[in-house]
């Protein structure tokens, strides 16, 4: 229906900004030695601390996020757990891989998050039931990733075989 279709383009939009913003970074940083991450990841906090979160109070008056405080302890150790691991360590190991490889990668390798879930289900889930579409599309996954770097690396190879002209 509707909020399918706003959904749909709201992630449309989340991919076009991402990869505008991971090729930007990689071309503005070029190699890792040339900056420090913990800054990359403080000027970001900065940003959005200033030029996002006032919009907060926005959408919580207009109804399109409400606010509510986590209800125990429990759900702040939750939060707190997800912020440390979630989006601290895994965006620094997504940077630092892009930077050791290309955007392509880095971007493709963090679709192996959908077989690492399936992977997860079956050790956390008492009895996971996955489709025959999931667990191809979970295969495919991996494939994809293996080949881009299978042919990356081979292509490097035959490049630097290659006489100069």
């Amino acid at each position: 229906g509707a909020e399918s279709l706003r959904g749909d383009v709201m992630a449309l939009a989340s991919a076009l900004g991402y990869g505008v913003y991971v090729v930007y970074l990689k071309r503005a940083i070029r190699h890792e030695s040339r900056v420090k991450m913990p800054m990359v990841f403080g000027f970001a906090g900065l940003a959005v601390l200033f030029g996002l979160w006032p919009l907060f109070f926005l959408f919580n008056a207009i109804g399109v996020e409400r606010f509510a405080w986590p209800p125990s302890p429990r759900a702040w150790a939750f939060l707190f757990l997800n912020g440390l691991l979630g989006t601290v360590l895994s965006d620094l190991l997504w940077l630092w891989a892009m930077l050791l490889t290309t955007p392509l990668v880095a971007t493709v390798g963090l679709s192996l998050s959908i077989p690492v879930a399936m992977v997860s289900e079956l050790f956390f889930k008492s009895s996971p039931k996955f489709s025959l579409a999931y667990v191809a599309g979970a295969l495919l996954v991996v494939l994809g990733f293996v080949l881009l770097n299978t042919c990356d690396e081979i292509r490097r190879r035959l490049s630097a075989r290659r006489p100069a002209a």
